[in-house]
C-alpha cells in the first residue's frame, strides 16, 4: 500500500485518442494503463479543481499524471495549505467530491481519481509509517494494547500494511467508534 504513495510522478499526455501507455512503476515493472475515459475525466475534473483555487483565492496550478495506473491531479502553488486542511480532511472532501462528479459523468472510467497537493499525500504516510512503527516499539515494551487517533480509511489501510509483519502485532478497527 505505501508504494502506492512513492511511486514516480508520471506526466501524462493530453491528446483525444484512445491509447494504452505502458508505465514503469518503483519496482520497475511495465504496466499498461489505458487512456480510455481519461480524457473525460480531465475534461471534468481540471476546470472543477480550477474553479476551487480561484474560489479559494490561491494561485496554483493543476497537472493531471499516472501512478501505479490510476489518474492523479497534483495541486501545487502559494498558499495552498487550506486546501489539505486538518490532516487531509479538506482535501478527502474534494477528492470525494471529485469522484463522485466522475462517476456519474465518465462511463468508460472505473477507478479512483487521486487528489494530491504539494505531495501531501507521500508525506502524510510517512508520517503514518512512523507513527506506526512507535507504536508497535511502545507495545512490545509494554504488553500493553494502544489506541490511535481516529484515521480515514486510507491512513488505516497504511497502518494495517505496517504492522501487518511486525511479529507480535495485531491490528483490528473498533467499529463501534463513531470516528474509525
Amino acid at each position: 500500500f505505501p508504494k502506492l504513495l512513492k511511486t514516480p510522478w508520471i506526466p501524462a499526455q493530453l491528446n483525444n485518442k484512445k491509447e494504452i501507455k505502458l508505465v514503469k512503476t518503483e519496482e520497475d515493472q511495465i504496466v499498461e494503463v489505458s487512456s480510455e475515459g481519461v480524457e473525460d475525466v480531465t475534461k471534468l475534473v481540471v476546470p472543477f479543481l480550477e474553479g476551487v483555487l480561484a474560489h479559494m483565492n490561491i494561485e496554483g496550478t493543476v497537472t493531471r499524471g499516472v501512478r501505479n495506473g490510476d489518474i492523479v491531479f497534483k495541486i501545487n502553488g502559494d498558499g495552498i495549505n487550506n486546501l489539505i486542511g486538518y490532516h487531509g480532511e479538506t482535501l478527502e472532501a474534494i477528492q470525494y467530491i471529485v469522484n463522485t462528479i466522475v462517476r456519474n459523468k465518465v462511463r468508460d472510467y472505473h477507478k479512483k481519481v487521486y487528489i494530491d497537493v504539494e505531495n501531501y499525500r507521500r508525506k502524510r504516510a510517512e508520517t503514518v509509517e512512523q507513527i506506526a512503527e512507535k507504536v508497535a516499539k511502545k507495545v512490545i515494551a509494554t504488553k500493553r494494547s494502544f489506541k490511535l487517533e481516529p484515521m480515514n480509511s486510507y491512513e488505516r489501510k497504511a497502518i494495517h500494511f505496517a504492522l501487518s509483519n511486525v511479529e507480535h502485532i495485531g491490528t483490528h478497527r473498533d467499529v463501534t467508534a463513531q470516528n474509525k
